[in-house]
């Protein structure tokens, strides 16, 4: 599925590329939590990826499809968005 392709190729770099001392949080768009369990399972995304079944957690913070964000140890939201934008947002951050 697309989205498995997508969040394998975002896997690629996470580890590696997530500043030190900041925590990934993913949000799936209308997914089941046993899809969501499948997605973390078979693509080692490096941190939790949670279940918004009805879109409703996306459509409160305005975003949907997979949103990720980046968390620092102050809990304060460093990124927000689609994955695809994740590696480029992160970079002043770079280890």
């Amino acid at each position: 599925a697309h989205c498995t392709l997508r969040l394998k190729e975002f896997a690629k770099f996470v580890p590696a590329k997530l500043p030190s001392g900041m925590a990934l949080v993913g949000v799936l768009w209308q997914g089941p939590p046993a899809m969501a369990r499948k997605y973390l399972s078979d693509t080692r995304l490096g941190g939790p990826l949670l279940s918004d079944r009805d879109g409703a957690v996306c459509g409160r913070l305005g975003v949907g499809e997979f949103t990720a964000f980046v968390l620092d140890k102050q809990l304060t939201v460093r990124y927000r968005g689609e994955i695809d934008g994740l590696e480029a947002a992160l970079a002043p951050f770079a280890r």
